[in-house]
């Protein structure tokens, strides 16, 4: 008698261990990254990789003047995204995701010169793919812009509060 409620015991546990891994592993990847190659994060609704500044208030990026009193003209800028958080009801099917983001960008001084070093921010983003809206935020602020396909259009307070439009490299 004694050996059946063990061996009844036993089994129940099993069973409910096994049925909460299954639940975990379900739940885990539905909120987890959908990690797949590079090349279909993009067809998945994941901003991950780098996505390059091409034009700055409607002005190619590269050579865009900040606001005076600055003399610096911009020379160069990416974000690069790594989701680490996914929602919806498959990888199929990602309505939000969130993450880091690092904006990294050099800017020439007023003779021309490039700096020794670039200019990095990181922050963390999230990006609702229904409406095609993201924010970034960093120190306690946050910035706001819009994802549309392979573009994505962001107001930099660093350039004083230029709209910056970038690209999916």
């Amino acid at each position: 008698m004694y050996r059946s409620r063990l061996l009844k015991s036993t089994s129940l546990s099993l069973l409910l261990i096994t049925a909460i891994y299954v639940v975990a592993s379900a739940c885990e990847s539905v909120s987890a990254p959908c990690a797949q190659e590079p090349t279909t994060h993009e067809s998945r609704g994941l901003l991950d990789g780098r996505w390059r500044a091409t034009t700055i208030n409607g002005q190619p990026a590269q050579g865009w003047r900040l606001p005076s009193p600055r003399t610096e003209s911009f020379y160069s800028g990416i974000i690069e995204f790594q989701t680490l958080k996914t929602e919806g009801a498959d990888c199929e099917s990602i309505l939000r995701s969130q993450g880091n983001a690092v904006a990294i960008y050099a800017l020439r001084d007023a003779n021309g010169n490039l700096p020794s070093g670039s200019d990095r921010y990181v922050s963390t983003f999230r990006y609702n793919r229904e409406n095609g809206k993201i924010s970034f935020t960093a120190a306690g602020q946050t910035v706001d812009g819009t994802v549309n396909g392979r573009t994505m259009t962001v107001v930099a307070p660093q350039f004083g509060n230029a709209t910056m439009v970038l690209t999916r490299d």
